[in-house]
């Protein structure tokens, strides 16, 4: 079945580095408990190989933006 961006396959959810503004993968995420309760954290790994951990809330998706990246099926490399 056709994604809705017209494309077949997974569609990465991208957003921009905080540190440098390259292009970074949303890679995982997660809920983590706080003080004031749970926050969903996402995990992001820009092209310059810098990583961080963050509030879902202060990460913008350019998936959610409506400019996602197709993925060709089985060319994601198995983690």
């Amino acid at each position: 079945m056709d994604e809705p961006n017209g494309t077949s396959g997974p569609a990465l959810d991208t957003t921009t580095c905080p540190e440098c503004g390259a292009v970074a993968e949303v890679t995982d995420r997660a809920v983590l408990e706080s003080t004031a309760g749970p926050v969903e954290h996402v995990r992001v790994v820009c092209l310059d190989r810098h990583w961080f951990l963050l509030p879902a809330e202060s990460v913008t998706s350019a998936t959610a933006a409506g400019r996602s990246c197709p993925v060709p099926a089985g060319s994601r490399a198995k983690r």
